[in-house]
């Protein structure tokens, strides 16, 4: 594991203040999780592909995060400058807000078969090929109909484990800002008496922070082929074979949903208003 951070600090007085911070990280594992795939849909497995060389999973956690910033900031709108009615309603507010982005999770595809002919059942987990000079990401993008392009991996050779390492591929990333304006209004000339008026936004942005995509590419090494063209190619004789003209052993059937994500992690846009008076 290896995490390099770094924060910046500074005030202004006593009216203005704001922090950035921001992290490069790298986890590097064999296998981890809790359950028999880690973090539902990210492809990780607690067990080993090949159980005489646990390095051949040996690659990005589904935990690692590359890329973490985050800022926060707080601005006294102070009255000392307004005078009159301009003083008491524009002083006395308090603006302040959180804003965090990150790089997506790693993630692993699998195929859901035992292509290698290993016998392990449902206890080992494979990885399909790469297609060469196939980028995952073209002509796809951070959508929850099709975020990873299906013609970047193929089935290997019947009895071959997949070339395809463990976590090479980067999920959705992540961004929320997070506004308040705060009202303070002094009351009955006690300093213990006040009515505070709250406004927060979450999310103010109504970003959509899409949860990893499934990662079952191909599901079966038989049945029907049928022609298709994949994004930026020429019709394939075999719609799910690996190249043209391929041998029906290199092709199997691809999943509908591989890609696809049906959730978000965070929340959409929340507005919420409080009062309160102390005395």
């Amino acid at each position: 594991m290896i995490i390099i951070r770094t924060t910046f600090n500074k005030r202004y007085g006593n009216s203005h203040q704001f922090q950035v911070s921001y992290s490069w990280s790298r986890l590097i594992d064999n296998g981890g999780g809790t359950g028999f795939f880690d973090r539902g849909s990210s492809g990780d497995s607690l067990f080993s592909t090949f159980i005489d060389d646990v390095n051949f999973d040996r690659g990005r956690s589904g935990f690692s995060v590359s890329h973490t910033f985050s800022a926060n900031y707080t601005v006294d709108l102070s009255e000392e400058n307004l005078a009159g009615a301009a003083g008491k309603i524009l002083g006395g507010w308090q603006l302040g807000g959180i804003v965090n982005t990150a790089s997506g999770e790693q993630i692993t595809i699998l195929i859901t078969f035992d292509r290698a002919d290993m016998a392990a059942g449902t206890l080992r987990v494979q990885r399909p090929d790469a297609v060469p000079g196939v980028d995952p990401y073209a002509g796809f993008g951070n959508t929850p109909t099709g975020y990873l392009n299906p013609y970047a991996f193929a089935v290997p050779k019947n009895g071959y484990l997949g070339n395809l390492g463990r976590g090479t591929i980067v999920g959705p990333d992540r961004y929320t800002a997070d506004l308040s304006l705060v009202k303070n209004i002094p009351w009955g000339g006690d300093a213990n008496r006040n009515i505070q008026f709250r406004a927060e936004f979450f999310n103010i942005f109504n970003r959509a922070n899409f949860r990893n995509p499934s990662t079952r590419v191909i599901v079966s090494s038989g049945g029907p082929f049928r022609p298709s063209t994949a994004p930026g190619t020429s019709p394939r004789p075999h719609g799910n074979c690996r190249f043209p003209g391929a041998d029906p052993q290199y092709c199997g059937i691809r999943s509908s949903g591989f890609g696809r994500t049906t959730s978000t992690v965070t929340t959409s846009c929340q507005i919420q208003f409080a009062l309160k008076i102390s005395f």
